[in-house]
């Protein structure tokens, strides 16, 4: 600790020697990535990898291929709800057309 060094974090490390100085743990998850430039803070994820381009890394994202992250909130991601507007968690679907009657205006009629 150096009392006359800033520290942006607050962990005790003054900035110019600070490997992250806006990252209290230091990159905490390992992956060579600090907080404030880690699409996934959490949990290692190197290469960043974000198949649907949301921001948030794959192995913290629920939904990695669904850009609104279920978007209707019904615990089903867009890229397998058969609805991803209107939330359906049962994906009735009637007519068996592959719109969910949520969606579906005319949900007797294929």
């Amino acid at each position: 600790s150096n009392p006359s060094q800033a520290d942006q974090d607050d962990d005790g490390a003054g900035d110019a020697c600070d490997v992250c100085p806006h990252d209290p743990l230091d990159d905490g998850d390992g992956d060579g990535l600090c907080a404030d430039v880690d699409n996934c803070p959490s949990t290692s994820n190197p290469g960043q990898q974000d198949q649907d381009v949301d921001g948030i890394g794959d192995p913290c994202d629920v939904c990695p291929q669904d850009t609104d992250n279920d978007g209707d909130g019904d615990g089903l991601c867009a890229d397998v709800d058969n609805c991803p507007v209107n939330a359906n968690r049962a994906q009735e679907d009637a007519d068996a057309d592959g719109a969910g009657d949520a969606c579906d205006s005319c949900p007797q009629d294929p």
